[in-house]
């Protein structure tokens, strides 16, 4: 696992080095421009940015809570590779906003130097370190059902199994707590109003 996420690492940062604004943009890896609409001061005191792009831009994105990403700068005189970032979380994603809860607890001068910014997703490195915790919490499993499940799956031990019962299929508790019927509508008296014998009268017929 961890050759694959060092080559998919690679891969990633490749691909993001040729590719231009634009063309991460159409993969749904940036926004840009954005605006910074509110700062806030989040755990550990660390900065909380809300970033805003243009109404305009409504093409899907791959934004989501939880993921990476970075806040860069598009000054002039800087390659795509060296870009000002700042980087942090996605705390929260709405229509054309986003939190991201950065690592810093100040925010650099060129975030507020004026120049145009963007948000780029960086890699993602949680997915691996989700998979491995997932792995560790299997190998290390002894004496549990997580322990069975994989000896069986390994071929190390045999899967057994029982044969149905009548029971299996009974739910005592599903069946006690069902709803009562519902009782049938209630009749409701009408009033019709109908011409009645004489001209320019009109007459009421009573409940029916």
């Amino acid at each position: 696992m961890q050759l694959e996420q060092k080559e998919d690492l690679a891969q990633f940062k490749l691909k993001n080095a040729k590719a231009s604004i634009q063309e991460r943009q159409k993969r749904g890896l940036t926004w840009y421009p954005i605006i910074i609409t509110k700062e806030d001061i989040g755990f550990g005191g660390k900065v909380v940015l809300e970033l805003e792009r243009p109404a305009g831009q409504q093409g899907l994105h791959l934004f989501q809570v939880g993921k990476n990403a970075c806040l860069f700068s598009n000054a002039p005189g800087h390659a795509a590779t060296d870009r000002p970032a700042l980087n942090g979380v996605i705390t929260s994603v709405r229509r054309n906003k986003l939190l991201l809860a950065t690592t810093k607890e100040e925010l650099p001068d060129w975030v507020l130097g004026g120049g145009k910014l963007g948000v780029d997703l960086t890699f993602d490195e949680v997915s691996y370190r989700e998979m491995e915790n997932a792995l560790s919490e299997v190998m290390r499993a002894h004496g549990n059902r997580l322990a069975e499940l994989r000896d069986v799956l390994l071929g190390a031990r045999q899967a057994s199994f029982r044969a149905h019962k009548a029971d299996d299929l009974f739910y005592p508790n599903l069946v006690n707590s069902a709803a009562p019927a519902p009782e049938p509508p209630v009749a409701f008296a009408t009033t019709t109003v109908m011409p009645a014998r004489w001209p320019g009268r009109v007459g009421c017929s009573g409940p029916r």
